[in-house]
This record gives C-alpha cells, structure tokens and sequence, in this order.
C-alpha cells in the first residue's frame, strides 16, 4: 500500500517530467521514501522497527512540527552556547582535577559474579586508572558498606570530564551536589565552596536557561505567527485581501462577500477550467485571462483590494 502510495504522489505531483533536482528537493517525497524504508526494515530485518512509524504523528499534527520548530529554527544560537557550555564544563574539569580530585566520588552498585556483560564490561582501558577499575569488579552484595560502593572517579582528566558533565549538568544544584561535602577546618573548604557556586551560577543558572530561553521565545514566536495568520484568515477575504471592517455599515457582510462574490472555491474551479481549456478564442473572455495568466497562475487577475460595496 504504502508502494502505491508514493507512486501515486509522484503521479499527482507530475514529479516523472520535472527535472531530477527538483524531484529531490521535494520534501514530501523525502518523507514518503523514509516511511516506506522503515516499512520494509521493519519486515525484511525485525518487527520492532515499525516502532518508528509512530514517529508520522509529527507530520500530521501541527503543534508538534511547532515545537521541533522551536529548536531548529534558531539553531545556531543554541549551538554556539552549547559550545560555551562545553568549552565551561572543560574548564571547570581541569580544575577539578588540579585541586579537588579526591573530592570526586561515584556511587556504584556491585556486579554479581554470575551476571551477563552489560555496558559497564565494554569500558576502554584508558577510562580507568592504572591499577584498574576497582568499583566493577565482581562482589557479592551481602556484606557490603557504603564505603565499598563509593570510588574515586576523577583519577584521570577523561575520568573529570566526564563525570563533571554526567553529575553536574544532571544535578539542580550542579557539581556540589555529587562531590563530597568538605569539613569547614579544611584547608580548601572556601575554595570548593567558590567552585561549586561558580559552576552553579554560571553553569546551571545562567547557560543552560540561556538555551531554555531560546528555545521557549521561539516556540513562542511561532505560535504568535501561527494566531495572526488564523487572525488573518478569519477577518480578511482571500480573494480580494479587504478586512472585515470595510464591511461596516455596508449593504452587503463580511460573510456575504465571502461566500456569494468572492468564493475561494468558485475561483479554484474557474482557475481549474482554465487550465483544461485547450482551444484559445481571442474573442472569449476565458481565453484573454488565461493568456494573461501564462503557465504559472500568480494571481495577477484576482481583484486584489477592489470590490462593490
């Protein structure tokens, strides 16, 4: 079904004459090939790849396309303070690892012995430290403390960075929340308190609601544009472009206009008789607006702001 489909949108479209560039800058049909794709994953190779067709409900609801909209349209802007956020949290790594290593704990659950491979088996040997990662190894759960579940887990530079990107973004009140809480007679106690409201300041408060806000003003724009263009649908006549308030106090409504003079349908079909009229008579009124109309309509006959009322 979905073959005949897609042939028959290429046939609607008159996609088989146009030249190849065209066709390929369709994005329908692009969706169209991916959906039949899916469609013939999902029998030839296994079953649940039809899962991403639920995935068509972003293509026939508006609202959803908005909300994409709202990350994609602005994308740069999002890219470019991910990037600052990055080239931040590298930093904010590099001191952690300079001055507040033995600060970093990772709370880890045990592997029984008997267990399958997981993720955790599959870690280069580069992530770990030289002598090993000792939270991974086998153990068993009876008798276990707290103390045997935590590990260091900024033993080297990658370690920091990535376990500064994994806590600290995840947590709301940033990095301080995951390390370990310093006593206030230690010598670098108003040091990691600088560090963690820094990073808590800078980096959860400030850059990651900058991303937030781009992304909420541009959902926000489009569903501004999306109100005027209803706005403008409803209080205008699509024919010839006049509001709703030139119809005050006149002879004829707004509603009249719309649905008696200036049909949208009653212009579609005669645009439609236009075009399947084969024989030209230069005596026939039809004959002189197709004429001036050419192969493109570009709605230079229609009585744009021009009206009896």
């Amino acid at each position: 079904n979905k073959v005949v489909h897609v042939l028959a949108f290429v046939s609607n479209k008159g996609l088989e004459d146009r030249p190849l560039s065209e066709i390929l800058a369709c994005r329908n049909l692009h969706y169209l090939l991916v959906y039949l794709a899916v469609c013939i994953a999902g029998l030839v190779i296994h079953p649940m790849i039809y899962c991403a067709l639920l995935f068509d409900i972003i293509a026939t609801e508006e609202t959803l396309q908005n909300v994409i909209a709202s990350v994609t349209r602005n994308y740069q802007s999002i890219v470019w303070t991910g990037l600052l956020a990055l080239i931040l949290l590298y930093g904010f790594s590099i001191l952690g690892f300079l001055f507040f290593r033995h600060d970093f704990y990772l709370d880890v659950d045990p592997v029984e012995a008997d267990s399958s491979a997981t993720i955790s088996s599959g870690l280069p040997s580069e992530t770990c430290p030289s002598e090993g990662c000792p939270g991974l190894k086998p153990t068993g759960k009876d008798g276990d403390d707290d103390d045997d579940k935590k590990i260091k887990s900024c033993e080297t530079l990658w370690m920091c960075i990535l376990q500064t990107m994994y806590l600290g973004l995840r947590n709301g009140g940033g990095i301080g929340d995951v390390l370990r809480n310093p006593a206030p007679w230690e010598d670098m106690f108003v040091w990691r308190v600088a560090y963690d409201m820094t990073f808590f300041v800078v980096l959860i408060v400030i850059v990651l609601n900058l991303i937030f806000g781009v992304i909420i003003d541009t959902f926000g724009d489009l569903r501004a544009e999306k109100n005027e263009k209803e706005q403008i649908l409803k209080n205008n006549c699509f024919i010839c472009g006049l509001d709703r308030s030139r119809f005050d106090n006149r002879s004829v409504t707004f509603e009249t206009h719309r649905e008696t003079e200036h049909n949208i349908w009653h212009y579609l079909y005669y645009i439609v008789m236009l075009q399947s009229k084969m024989k030209l008579n230069s005596l026939d009124r039809k004959s002189y607006v197709l004429m001036c109309k050419g192969p493109i309509w570009t709605g230079s006959q229609m009585p744009a702001y021009h009206v009896k009322i």
